[in-house]
């Protein structure tokens, strides 16, 4: 929807733009996406093999011991002068090695030393206790997220008395209060106009809208917060910016963490920084806040910002490194940003983030690429990948990766599945599970309990693939995904609930085909899906020709679908909710009310 926006900006502005940010390319991803069997392409990424923080001449991993900083500091015309270096270079060469840039820059006699965050707390059982349902200890749905305490950005949220809804094309978010079958809508946000929305949250009385916008030529992140204590007179926006297109964010225990992409404009200039340094909040970011790698393949900023959400007109902390990273999975403890090279590396980036702080802390380098955040996952100071790798002669193999803290490969298991590729991935505790698909959809039980030594314990075949899974209580493990004919060709959206009982002997327990469905936006947009198991509801909406319907499923011995909420056209961008024993279907600028117990329709209000 504002995707279509985005495209008609940069046609009619003369603007400098990176090949993968072209009107053409956009319209090609987003074709893409709207397939079912789909491929992704990875924009190259920074290769860091090591990275530095620049402090006027002087390059620390991540900070220098303050008594050797002394007498170092580079004159306030040159603390910028590594960057601008490299990026002349990289103008000039399309690749800059910069080790003796930094060797030559640093004063004789100074000392490189590296430090360690604190170590976060533990990760393991929160983020198993959100693989069953995030919504389990409130009597209201919640957006469905990867890790528990870890929430993610969407289109529609509740907390349990109202409902809150972003429209996209609009820029609006408005505010209805929820009272059994009774909606009233209190407010309307209006956001600024020029701003492509991508999504939003609410934390106890604030509320935070994120999107980007072209401004001068660039792209710059954007991030509204709301005061709605009084739902119904939302106050002021606090605004913070930041350089580049939004790419993602996560909030956790009060404060957001936002992630934007930024490209400098060429030719760089070294007398105005800010034309080739991120700026946030209207500052190009100080030299110490910038990583840079000893290797570059790509100019291409990672900007991150930390927002106390008590102060949300300033950042906390700021960070940005030359990387272009694409997949972002965060724990309790640590930020993990992706980065692909066209299929053959991927390299991944280790932050902490404990309030409000980020801090570098290692660099992992993988073969292959990932399918999406769900391809990776922390446990017990772990971190477990599975990829899919691209050979030379047009084929590609499968791996699995276990990283220690400091992102090295203590164990993998190499290619797996010739010829296919991952479809999806989940983990628990020492087993993973992923699918593979080419004609036939093998579900792989991996056991990680001894990380130098990854064991693939189980596979089971059965037609079509699944593109996502999640936890459906301890035993059982629901696919959402395509069958296929005997071809391989997806037909229709199916799901499936496997029998995890015995990793080493998994078994398909029931399949339920939704025929006359191509295509949901459950498959690969986890947020779309409605999971409860507490509950017992499953919910999303599938297309079919020429209409659209939102369909609720329960599981006991089988599945059972209680409800179909017939739509216009199109399923994208509805979200079911649920608020007691009332469930509430928002789609096409209006909310629908229907009463659980045999989900009857008994209201509407329009948006």
């Amino acid at each position: 929807m504002k995707d279509q926006d985005l495209m008609e900006r940069l046609k009619n502005q003369e603007v400098d733009i990176p090949e993968s940010l072209t009107p053409k390319a956009v319209e090609e991803l987003l074709e893409k996406k709207a397939r079912v069997r789909r491929t992704m392409w990875k924009k190259a990424a920074a290769a860091a093999a090591l990275f530095f923080i620049i402090c006027g001449a002087v390059f620390g991993a991540i900070r220098m011991d303050q008594r050797e900083r002394t007498g170092t500091e580079a004159k306030k015309d040159q603390k910028y002068d590594v960057i601008y270096q490299m990026l002349s270079s990289f103008e000039a060469t399309g690749e800059k090695d910069i080790s003796q840039v930094l060797m030559d820059s640093a004063s004789s006699g100074e000392r490189v030393a590296t430090q360690k965050a604190a170590s976060p707390e533990s990760a393991d059982q929160q983020a198993e206790a959100s693989m069953f349902d995030s919504a389990a200890t409130a009597d209201h749905s919640e957006t469905n997220i990867q890790t528990q305490g870890v929430d993610e950005g969407d289109i529609v949220k509740t907390d349990g008395k109202y409902l809150y809804v972003l429209d996209t094309s609009y820029n609006t978010v408005s505010i209805v209060q929820a009272e059994r079958e009774k909606l009233e809508k209190k407010s309307v946000i209006e956001v600024d106009e020029d701003l492509l929305t991508r999504e939003f949250y609410v934390s106890g009385d604030k509320l935070t809208v994120l999107g980007e916008e072209l401004e001068k030529n660039n792209f710059q992140t954007k991030v509204y917060t709301y005061d709605i204590q009084d739902r119904e007179s939302p106050g002021k926006p606090k605004v913070v910016t930041q350089s580049g297109s939004w790419k993602s964010s996560r909030m956790r225990n009060g404060y957001l963490y936002v992630f934007s992409g930024y490209s400098p404009r060429f030719p760089v200039m070294k007398t105005k920084p800010e034309q080739y340094v991120p700026v946030v909040c209207g500052q190009p970011l100080e030299p110490r806040s910038i990583l840079v790698p000893q290797k570059a393949e790509s100019p291409e900023y990672l900007v991150m910002t930390a927002i106390d959400l008590e102060k949300p007109d300033r950042t906390r902390d700021r960070k940005a490194m030359f990387s272009s990273g694409e997949i972002f999975y965060v724990s309790s403890g640590y930020i993990y940003a992706a980065a692909g090279n066209y299929g053959k590396n991927t390299e991944i980036q280790k932050f902490s983030y404990q309030k409000g702080k980020i801090q570098h802390q290692a660099t992992g380098t993988v073969k292959g690429y990932l399918e999406d955040s769900f391809s990776m996952d922390e446990h017990q100071s772990s971190l477990r990948l599975v990829t899919t790798l691209d050979t030379a002669g047009g084929g590609t193999y499968n791996n699995v990766y276990v990283l220690d803290e400091n992102m090295k490969v203590t164990g993998s298991i190499l290619k797996l599945a010739k010829d296919e590729r991952i479809y999806s991935a989940r983990f628990m505790g020492d087993i993973g599970y992923f699918v593979t698909f080419r004609e036939t959809d093998p579900l792989f039980s991996v056991d990680f309990s001894d990380p130098s030594n990854p064991k693939i314990i189980g596979q089971l075949k059965i037609p079509g693939f699944s593109d996502y899974l999640h936890f459906y209580g301890k035993n059982k493990l629901l696919g959402i995904g395509m069958n296929t004919d005997k071809e391989g060709n997806a037909e229709n959206v199916k799901l499936s609930m496997f029998d995890i009982s015995d990793p080493k002997d998994v078994n398909e327990t029931d399949v339920y085909v939704l025929k006359g469905c191509y295509t949901a936006e459950a498959l690969y947009d986890h947020h779309a899906v409605m999971i409860d198991q507490a509950k017992n509801l499953i919910g999303f909406a599938a297309e079919s020709e020429g209409e659209a319907g939102y369909y609720l499923f329960q599981y006991d011995k089988g599945f059972k679908q209680v409800a179909k909420m017939s739509m216009g056209q199109s399923g994208y961008s509805t979200r079911g909710v649920y608020i007691g024993e009332y469930f509430y279907l928002v789609e096409d600028s209006r909310i629908r009310t229907y009463k659980m117990d045999d989900f009857r329709e008994i209201g509407e209000v329009k948006l």
